[in-house]
């Protein structure tokens, strides 16, 4: 009931009155100009925002599939840096935006941006696919590409359409792509006999970094929010996303067009978002000089930069991100995973001295610090007598440990079992300095 009354409210701004399901189908919906532009929706003479250069209106050799274009220029605005900016970004990460794969300078040139506009989000046979927008970069600006289904009839021509734009790329860049939007499209493709462009493509799908970005300083990784918070980008007047399938199958009763109108700039603010975004990923990932500004999860970044091999840049990150963590299963993770690094890297003296500091805080590690402690020492220092040491320390602060003093140490609190294994290293490295005396 209450979306049923929200559609009615939009509807009602829009001008349109909501088509009863039992209502007599209207006129058959406009196919829209030829490719001269006139009678182009909206008129040519309709105000368009500011820094936007519009492309008519095209209709396609068989009525029903449109293809409208646009023309971004690069030094945009949106939000907090151009688009230009953003471009550049890509430009300079390269290899570091993907992990095991290796792209040179000029891959965004053959990078394509999509994003859909659907009858539903479950998915399958059922939902249909009747917007689409195709980001690309073209003579220095960034052209935006709206595929739209205006009649269903049409679709596999519309099909074939966004297949034709699509083989002239290598890489595709989606939001949630991998399991939304991209393989609904595959499905419409195979219904129509039609052979997607590629069959393993290099696709990158925003949604998991950011959710390792941001998802916990916002609560949330929606594109609307992260719009907002992480690019300071404002939409003004836009159409609500769950809205959107009701005005498409209204638009299909009715033949009225002027409702679904708000769809189509609202597509394109999609795409043109995910490439502000994936700009901004790039400088996040950036070896040099700090991320920019606003929310950051800095335990994220550094699994980002670790999973791309870049360890200098993975250990500034979690250098951070232990100074402000304040989860404490959080926290010993990110030490483990620090530590794990600094030896990686050829610094053993650093992940000693990580985790003698760590041995003040017996409240949230026990005795598992001096263990570690121990573990360097011995095997990587060589040095028996101050493993021996550790060891016994960590003996001692297991034997005191009250059960319910240590509740949220990774071996608290601790076991018989516990204590018999640092038994049986003091006794080990006991034998061994007696071995080594003899």
């Amino acid at each position: 009931m209450e979306y049923d009354q929200k559609l009615r409210a939009f509807l009602s701004r829009a001008g349109r009155a909501p088509a009863s399901p039992r209502a007599t189908p209207g006129p058959t919906p406009s196919r829209g100009p030829g490719r001269d532009g006139a009678d182009a929706w909206p008129p040519p003479e309709a105000p368009w925002p500011q820094g936007w250069v519009y492309g008519a209106r095209a209709r396609s050799p068989e009525d029903g599939a449109e293809v409208q274009r646009y023309r971004v220029p690069l030094d945009r605005v949106h939000g907090r840096a151009t688009l230009g900016e953003a471009v550049e970004a890509l430009r300079a990460a390269g290899s570091s935006l993907v992990a095991g794969r290796m792209l040179d300078s000029q891959w965004v040139e053959r990078a394509v941006w999509l994003d859909t506009e659907t009858t539903g989000l479950a998915g399958g046979t059922g939902t249909y696919v009747f917007l689409v927008g195709l980001g690309y970069l073209e003579d220095g600006h960034l052209m935006v590409e709206q595929h739209f289904l205006a009649d269903l009839a049409a679709e596999a021509h519309f099909l074939r359409n966004i297949l034709a734009t699509l083989r002239e790329f290598e890489v595709l860049i989606t939001f949630n792509g991998r399991r939304f939007d991209w393989p609904l499209l595959t499905t419409r493709f195979s219904m129509h006999r039609l052979r997607a462009p590629w069959d393993d493509p290099l696709h990158l799908d925003l949604m998991h970094p950011a959710a390792r970005l941001w998802r916990r300083p916002l609560g949330t990784y929606r594109l609307s929010a992260l719009e907002a918070n992480v690019l300071g980008v404002t939409r003004e007047a836009d159409v609500a996303s769950y809205l959107i399938p009701s005005l498409y199958l209204h638009y299909l009763r009715s033949g009225e067009r002027d409702a679904l109108e708000p769809v189509f700039p609202h597509n394109r603010m999609d795409v043109i978002s995910v490439v502000g975004l994936l700009g901004h990923l790039a400088r996040c990932l950036a070896d040099a000089g700090a991320p920019p500004a606003g929310p950051m999860d800095w335990a994220g970044l550094a699994t980002l930069r670790d999973l791309r091999r870049d360890l200098p840049g993975a250990i500034r990150a979690y250098e951070v991100a232990i100074r402000d963590e304040g989860d404490q299963r959080m926290y010993r993770r990110l030490v483990r995973r620090l530590a794990s690094l600094y030896r990686r890297s050829g610094r053993p003296g650093d992940a000693m001295a990580l985790w003698e500091r760590e041995t003040a805080r017996l409240e949230v590690w026990g005795p598992a610090a001096y263990v570690e402690v121990a573990k360097i020492c011995e095997h990587l220092k060589g040095d028996l007598c101050a493993a021996l040491e550790a060891s016994r320390r960590a003996l001692d602060v297991a034997l005191a440990q009250k059960p319910a003093a240590n509740h949220l140490a990774r071996t608290a609190p601790a076991s018989g079992s516990d204590v018999d294994a640092l038994r049986h290293r003091v006794a080990r490295l006991e034998r061994r300095l007696t071995t080594s005396a003899g």
